[in-house]
């Protein structure tokens, strides 16, 4: 099978969507071919059989060429491919759609966001299906959702000890000592990440008597955000923390599992949808996660989500949550820890993930058409060993007389056209194959197990032998 990929950015290096290309690599591995077709490229592909073409935004280039070159990626590859993989941006869906059609490709959509906006609802109508991380992260209510957890590289991010947590980074000191608590922050420097809030809500407990340093992970990604970055370091140097602040910059995907190792506890400060996947990271690395996006409250082990999630804004409810895990010193149980790794490990990991993609993007859809008798032993057999062997079989057939059964049969296929990848037409001659080649675009089977004669002859026996009809 060949694959196309559509995406934003192909870069080992980056901070955010650095850590897809461990996805691409994943499914190179499975595949007879990968095509990449991205925004921006910064990188180049390890797979052999990996191909990463460019829309030119690395050059600089301005929105029609943009234009330009996802159009010339995307008739360059299409008639290479068997299906066409989205990579978050709806808007890349409904810029392929028509060339998919002409071509017959089907396209699938990943998507993780806060947003249910026009052209998210245009690109469901036009994909396949839409793959997600959980329910909250796609908030549209369609049959084409399939919910697969999400893709944490679970071998790159591990519990790097179970003991000794809490102490300085890569040293042992005596439990009794007051040891320094180190918060991440990890994000791009935007205000909705909050990281201001988050200064407030550390710069609080600082001056409560609390020995905490809080590190801030993320870069500038746009211009007009240098402002916005300038702004914090003047908060942290305002309310006299600002040696307890380490604003640390951008961090490759492959480099963040030492910010973990280093950390206690990891502040995500987000609206309520997506499944943010550094909570995820910091999870699997048995690092204390406090978030305000309250999809988690079903990620988190019971017992313990209404400790770990805080009201969105509300800095009073942070400072609560934070204070009862350093409290209770929640990192260093051992216990949680594991618990918290055993959700990604089992729930939302890289390596269930990618077989989940593939057994849905290789599923084939049969719709069985015509005018058939259902209890008749030939398109029983058919139909039930093809579900037996995975295939999904719709059936579309009716058998009112005359030339009703043709505008009934029009109508319900109607419904169906989208939902199928071949139609079987259920007996080769009749003339019901001509009528099933106009109505449907999609690759038509004969069922021609049996023949006409030996159907109407000797099984059903309708016709009888030697006559004109025979």
């Amino acid at each position: 099978m060949k694959l196309l990929i559509i995406t934003q950015k192909y870069d080992i290096n980056d901070s955010n969507l650095g850590a897809f290309i461990d996805w691409w690599d994943k499914l190179a591995e499975k595949m007879e071919k990968v095509y990449v077709l991205a925004l921006e490229k910064r990188s180049e592909p390890t797979k052999s059989n990996m191909e990463v073409l460019s829309m030119g935004k690395e050059n600089g280039t301005g929105f029609f060429r943009k234009i330009f070159g996802f159009y010339y990626g995307l008739l360059k590859t299409i008639g290479k491919v068997d299906v066409i993989l989205v990579h978050m941006i709806p808007k890349y869906v409904i810029l392929s759609f028509p060339i998919a059609v002409i071509f017959r490709k089907p396209i699938y959509l990943w998507y993780t966001g806060v947003s249910a906006n026009r052209d998210l609802r245009f690109a469901v109508y036009f994909c396949r299906k839409i793959f997600t991380a959980h329910e909250a992260a796609m908030r549209i209510d369609t049959s084409k959702r399939i919910i697969t957890g999400h893709g944490i590289d679970t071998n790159l991010f591990q519990i790097s000890n179970l003991s000794d947590k809490v102490e300085s980074p890569r040293q042992s000191r005596d439990k009794s000592q007051i040891s320094t608590v180190t918060i991440l922050s990890v994000g791009r420097i935007t205000p909705s990440k909050q990281p201001d809030f988050i200064i407030r809500a550390i710069a609080d407990l600082i001056k409560s008597g609390y020995d905490l340093k809080l590190k801030i992970v993320g870069g500038v990604i746009q211009k007009y955000h240098q402002e916005y970055f300038e702004y914090l370091k003047r908060l942290a140097k305002d309310l006299k923390i600002n040696e307890k602040v380490e604003f640390v910059g951008p961090v490759s995907h492959v480099e963040m599992p030492k910010y973990f190792e280093d950390a206690n506890i990891l502040i995500n400060a987000v609206s309520f949808g997506g499944l943010d996947k550094v909570v995820l990271e910091a999870m699997a690395s048995g690092v204390i996660p406090l978030t305000s996006n309250s999809a988690f409250l079903t990620v988190f082990p019971e017992g313990i989500s209404q400790d770990l999630v805080f009201k969105l804004g509300d800095i009073n409810d942070l400072r609560i949550k934070l204070k009862n895990v350093i409290g209770k010193k929640l990192y260093q149980d051992d216990g949680l820890r594991q618990n918290l790794r055993d959700v990604v490990v089992q729930k939302h990991n890289l390596d269930d993930l990618i077989p989940k993609l593939l057994r849905n993007m290789l599923s084939i859809k049969v719709l069985y058409f015509g005018n058939y008798d259902s209890g008749f032993a030939l398109h029983r057999v058919l139909i039930e060993g093809l579900r037996q062997n995975g295939v999904t079989v719709l059936e579309c057939r009716d058998n009112s007389p005359g030339l009703k059964k043709f505008v009934k049969l029009f109508f319900k296929h109607w419904k169906l056209r989208n939902d199928y990848d071949v139609m079987i037409v259920a007996f080769l001659g009749q003339i019901i194959m001509p009528f099933a080649k106009i109505i449907t675009r999609k690759p038509i089977i004969f069922s021609a197990t049996v023949s006409l004669y030996d159907a109407n002859v000797r099984d059903r026996k309708i016709t009888k032998s030697g006559t004109l009809g025979a």
